[in-house]
């Protein structure tokens, strides 16, 4: 854990400004554990006809709602939705610069947060 934290100290993110639209997506790369015994969260994403992520492994997330204020909101609410994990109390060590996706030809943001989980924090 010191040495992604030490990785992530000294970056500095290129993002644009937050809207809460569905052109807006972020997810969570949660961390638990400690530097003999790291762990992360990914999801496997169902397998649907026509979905170009079908089966794929994944880092839980997803596009903004209206209510969300901020990427990292965005990336709690999603993750909390589809693995259950509340990542509210979480230490968050980092954020990762905004990627351009193309998902139908259309491009969306999304911007990756580094979260690491607080010893209970997430249970339930």
């Amino acid at each position: 854990m010191d040495s992604v934290r030490q990785a992530l100290s000294s970056h500095v993110p290129k993002t644009s400004a937050f809207v809460a639209d569905r052109d807006h997506a972020a997810v969570a790369l949660a961390l638990a554990g400690g530097d003999t015994d790291l762990q992360i969260c990914f999801i496997r994403r169902v397998e649907k006809t026509g979905d170009p992520w079908s089966g794929h492994m994944a880092l839980p997330g997803g596009r903004a709602s209206p209510g969300d204020r901020s990427a990292r909101d965005v990336a709690e609410r999603e993750t909390r939705e589809e693995v259950g994990l509340d990542l509210r109390g979480a230490d968050r060590i980092g954020e990762l610069s905004e990627l351009t996706v193309r998902l139908g030809g259309v491009a969306t943001s999304m911007i990756l947060f580094i979260l690491r989980l607080l010893p209970g924090a997430g249970d339930g």
